[in-house]
């Protein structure tokens, strides 16, 4: 029976292995467990932190980036109030890289 359990528990970790990758910069650090299959890449695609899924299209993403900000909460008022800044800052963001904004879209609140 003993045998049994360890060798359920070496499948079940095995199947579910994840790393963790710790990584930080100026503005602060965190760790993040991924499975094996995600590449890491710092400063891609205008972000500093950046996983990518590895394998055939459609990729996965997950991008991080530290603010600096301390116990902030997400309301939708905060968030509307927000949203002129992050289009004005989305368009610095597009020219900067020679890109092309086709469509806006508000926040959805649900």
């Amino acid at each position: 029976m003993k045998i049994l359990v360890l060798l359920f528990s070496l499948l079940f970790i095995s199947g579910n292995y994840a790393t963790s990758k710790k990584f930080q910069d100026q503005n602060g650090q965190g760790v993040i467990s991924l499975g094996e299959k995600w590449d890491y890449l710092k400063e891609a695609f205008g972000m500093p932190h950046f996983f990518l899924s590895k394998g055939a299209a459609p990729k996965s993403s997950v991008s991080i980036t530290f603010t600096g900000m301390k116990d902030i909460e997400l309301s939708q008022k905060g968030l509307a109030g927000n949203q002129g800044q992050y289009k004005k800052g989305r368009k610095k963001w597009a020219k900067k890289r020679m890109a092309k904004i086709l469509k806006f879209s508000p926040y959805k609140f649900f």
